[in-house]
C-alpha cells in the first residue's frame, strides 16, 4: 500500500506517527509525575514496619520511579530537545523539587540522599536507553 504514495506523503505520516506517540509519551509522563509526587509528599509514609525492608524499598523506590520518570519525558521530547542531558536536569531538578517541598510535610525530611538516588536512577535508565533503545525522531 505504501508503494503507491508519494516518498513525501510517507515522509509526513512518518512524521505525523512520531508526534502522537510523543503525545502519548507526553501523557504518561505527567501521570507518572502525578503519582510519583502524590506518593513522595503523602505525609509519614511508611511502607513496611520493619525499618531495614522500609528503607530498602523507599531507596529503591526513589532509584525506579525517577528511572521511569526519566524515560518516558525522554521518549516525549521532540527531536530539537532531545537530550539526556536535558532530561537528567529536568528529572534532577524534579526529584530535589520534591526533596525541598518534603521539608513542610509531616514524617517526610528533607534528605540529599534521596536526591542523589532519584539522579542516580534516571542516569542508569537514560545510559540503558542510548544504549539499547532506537529512538524514532
Amino acid at each position: 500500500m505504501l508503494s503507491c504514495i508519494s516518498l513525501s506523503a510517507q515522509k509526513n505520516i512518518y512524521q505525523y506517527n512520531n508526534r502522537v506517540k510523543r503525545k502519548y509519551w507526553f501523557m504518561f509522563c505527567i501521570l507518572w509525575a502525578a503519582l510519583t509526587f502524590r506518593l513522595t509528599t503523602t505525609p509519614n509514609l511508611v511502607v513496611s514496619p520493619d525499618s531495614w525492608l522500609n528503607s530498602f524499598i523507599m531507596n529503591g523506590s526513589h532509584f525506579g520511579f525517577f528511572g521511569v520518570q526519566a524515560a518516558l519525558l525522554y521518549f516525549s521530547l521532540p527531536k530539537k530537545l532531545l537530550s539526556p542531558i536535558f532530561t537528567l536536569i529536568a528529572v534532577s531538578a524534579f526529584g530535589y523539587w520534591i526533596e525541598v517541598l518534603q521539608l513542610s510535610i509531616p514524617g517526610r525530611s528533607y534528605d540529599l540522599k534521596d536526591w542523589a538516588l532519584d539522579t542516580i536512577g534516571a542516569v542508569i535508565f537514560l545510559a540503558i536507553i542510548k544504549r539499547y533503545v532506537k529512538h524514532d525522531k
